[in-house]
């Protein structure tokens, strides 16, 4: 039986009784490994992640572009076909914990995945995701975006409950925010 964490398992495609440890994630208080998240400093990941066993060339996977910094290749679970993952070849759990410097590689990589994949299949748009913590979606602890052709009808959907406040209480909002 493998060894793997529930999200290497999740994107490799492994099914339950494939890995020896495979357990989902509780509450958003702990990682994938059910460790309590305040006992792991930020930005620390307990093992090779599938997307840097990838970047080794552990694991096989279709490239689309690679360069210093950054890697694309195709989603193995293709929610419409075209479904890229860019990636950052440092190993970084989320975004708040990227530099600037390979916080615009990352994206620079994503604009030019976007074009490309718009060129080479004309969707209807483009949903570019990034997501962090389990709470926010992330599956892969390691800062990633997928890039992902849309159509009308297609049967993604996303939930946005919008709250509309308002301004007085947005200004409120926006006070707490100190940007470096």
């Amino acid at each position: 039986m493998r060894r793997c964490t529930w999200a290497n398992a999740l994107v490799a495609g492994l099914h339950d009784g494939d890995c020896a440890d495979t357990l989902p994630p509780s509450n958003g208080t702990e990682t994938p490994y059910n460790i309590p998240t305040a006992t792991i400093p930020r930005g620390i990941v307990m093992e090779p992640t599938v997307f840097t066993r990838i970047i080794r060339g552990e694991i096989p996977a279709a490239k689309v572009y690679e360069d210093e910094q950054t890697i694309a290749f195709m989603d193995a679970g293709q929610v419409n076909p075209g479904h890229v993952i860019v990636a950052t070849k440092k190993q970084v759990e989320t975004v708040l914990d990227l530099d600037d410097d390979l916080a615009g590689a990352l994206f620079r990589t994503a604009a030019k995945v976007a074009r490309a994949v718009d060129l080479a299949f004309r969707p209807d748009g483009i949903t570019i995701l990034q997501a962090n913590k389990p709470a926010g979606w992330q599956t892969v602890p390691h800062v990633h975006l997928h890039v992902l052709p849309r159509h009308q009808d297609d049967g993604v959907g996303l939930v946005w409950p919008r709250k509309n406040p308002p301004l007085e209480e947005l200004h409120k909002l926006a006070m707490r925010i100190e940007v470096a």
